[in-house]
């Protein structure tokens, strides 16, 4: 074992590192074939790109809007990079989401409640109704304490998409 340790200028210019930093600068390249391709206000929010061999091209953002936006683009972005790098065929283009290494996930919204109003509401309604000389807004005030009626019969509702049920009817 040594005194003393190694100096780390050995090891920069060792072939391994060459050989990444030659992979990092293709990766440079392609990258900025990509965003040349997009239109301007999208070209940062494509942070990464990277060509496999099997014939994909994968963009990488930060968010599920840019991803969508940069899959709308993703045909002419394909056909960019194929001229670029001599390709018959364009690739395949896959968008994925970047996210911070220890960032959390968002944890999914709780399903809404829907409460309904209370009873008394639906008699208030009632008598406004019997109270208004216009046939169309008794009409109207009559069926909203109806559906009132039936929310309270049927008790909270949840709905799986987290949107309240909107009546009997729907």
């Amino acid at each position: 074992m040594a005194d003393h340790p190694e100096p780390v200028r050995q090891h920069l210019r060792s072939e391994g590192l060459a050989a990444l930093r030659t992979e990092l600068d293709k990766q440079a390249r392609l990258l900025q074939i990509v965003r040349q391709s997009l239109p301007a206000p999208l070209r940062e929010h494509c942070r990464h790109c990277l060509l496999e061999a099997g014939g994909k091209l994968l963009l990488y953002t930060e968010s599920a809007a840019f991803a969508y936006q940069l899959r709308f683009y993703g045909p002419a972005v394909a056909a960019q990079v194929a001229e670029a790098a001599g390709l018959e065929t364009p690739p395949e283009v896959r968008v994925r989401n970047l996210t911070p290494s220890g960032a959390e996930q968002a944890p999914y919204a709780k399903p809404r409640v829907f409460q309904p109003p209370p009873a008394s509401v639906a008699e208030l309604l009632r008598e406004n109704a019997a109270a208004t000389p216009h046939e169309d807004l008794r009409e109207a005030l009559l069926r909203l304490s109806r559906t009132v009626d039936e929310f309270n019969r049927r008790g909270p509702l949840e709905e799986p998409d987290g949107t309240p049920d909107t009546g009997p009817g729907r």
